[in-house]
């Protein structure tokens, strides 16, 4: 039990040291001089049986305080009503002043996974000097495109990738949702997305410098000649996690990534109920671990201790009258719960279901076990009526 207790209490030691860093790092997408270059931006959204969500999106992008920008969507086989939308939406008599370009399918070779398919017609088609791919579940306010551009302009940067503030509507969303960016911004130090670790001896800088990698699909802007240099998503063409394999070449080639927060200015909903939810994480939660099933495990053993064997062991001290497991499983807890409320505040959540962390927990363990399964058994899960 003392064992147990080590472990979770070191991880959480590192968590916290994690926190109190990003909280200088994790930066938002904000304005600055106006006075630098105005980019062309090209905005790129993929777009398969979107029809819920897609007109949000494009009316979004058209809503912008900047001039210098094109609109593309890429129909990727839709079988429902998205194709009717972006005709209506094409033909609209002067919303969009030329802006809005209607990529229709094109055949999807062997080899490809779709949406990196539709992202690569996308990225040939594309006249802007900065690209920019958005999901179709995304929003934006009114100055991302402002501040975009003002981020390339102050820094020298070959992508900017930002974490939209998630929209959540039922209780699922609520309690899985925010899990994600527990995680990110308790265990990824973000500046070593970018910058190589100061203390890291220079032999192991090249070999791990992109280990650190990461990015968020939903909102990745590429300089076009970093973006061309590493390949496009022809790079990544069979990749499930496509964003973070994208991070990963542009550190390899020593380019620079800026990872930031788009709170208020751009938004997302990624599922709308538990069902789209859990598949949704279902055929990329082992694929964020490079498919590697040792790490996967290794995770979810930490996970499964420094999270849930606190609460059996704060039972047990209890029924044992020991009160060295139990004051210090307590502490723990404790301190879980107060990172947890301190990122919710951070990120504007309810701090009231940040009291049903460990429940949020114990749904990803559920998920992983059945990850465990796919793998296992090579079941590939379906996602919008193919097999990932």
């Amino acid at each position: 039990m003392l064992i147990i207790l080590s472990i979770a209490t070191g991880y959480i030691i590192y968590t916290c040291i994690v926190l109190f860093v990003n909280k200088h790092d994790f930066r938002f997408l904000r304005d600055v001089d106006k006075s630098g270059s105005e980019y062309k931006i090209s905005i790129c959204i993929p777009a398969r049986n979107e029809q819920n969500v897609i007109e949000r999106c494009i009316l979004s992008c058209q809503n912008q305080n900047y001039n210098n920008y094109e609109i593309l969507v890429y129909n990727d086989e839709s079988t429902d009503d998205t194709a009717k939308i972006l005709d209506r939406l094409s033909i609209a008599p002067s919303n969009f002043k030329g802006r809005l370009r209607i990529l229709n399918t094109v055949p999807k070779p062997d080899g490809w996974k779709g949406k990196n398919w539709g992202c690569h017609q996308l990225g040939k088609t594309a006249l802007g000097d900065i690209l920019l791919f958005i999901d179709a579940d995304t929003w934006m306010g009114p100055e991302t495109l402002s501040k975009t551009n003002a981020s390339f302009s102050r820094e020298n940067i070959d992508l900017l990738t930002v974490w939209p503030e998630q929209n959540t509507g039922t209780f699922w969303e609520k309690l899985v949702i925010p899990q994600i960016y527990y995680v990110i911004e308790t265990a990824l130090p973000i500046r070593y997305t970018n910058d190589d670790p100061s203390w890291m001896p220079d032999y192991f800088k090249s070999r791990f410098r992109s280990s650190f990698a990461a990015a968020c699909g939903q909102f990745m802007a590429f300089k076009r000649k970093a973006y061309l240099d590493i390949g496009g998503h022809e790079s990544v063409k069979d990749q499930v996690v496509d964003d973070v394999m994208l991070a990963r070449a542009l550190r390899s080639a020593q380019k620079r990534i800026r990872m930031l927060k788009g709170n208020d200015i751009f938004h997302c909903r990624m599922y709308t109920d538990h069902s789209s939810m859990f598949n949704g994480f279902r055929k990329n939660f082992l694929a964020g671990f490079d498919n590697n099933i040792f790490l996967f495990v290794i995770a979810a053993l930490l996970h499964l201790v420094t999270f849930i064997a606190p609460i059996i062991l704060f039972i047990v001290g209890v029924l044992i009258n020991n009160w060295l497991i139990l004051v210090w499983s307590g502490t723990l807890l404790l301190l879980i719960q107060t990172i947890r409320l301190i990122t919710d505040k951070w990120n504007q959540r309810s701090m009231i279901m940040g009291l049903l962390h460990i429940p949020g927990v114990i749904w990803f363990q559920i998920l992983g076990m059945i990850v465990i399964m796919d793998y296992l058994t090579g079941n590939k899960p379906s996602w919008k009526e193919r097999k990932v």
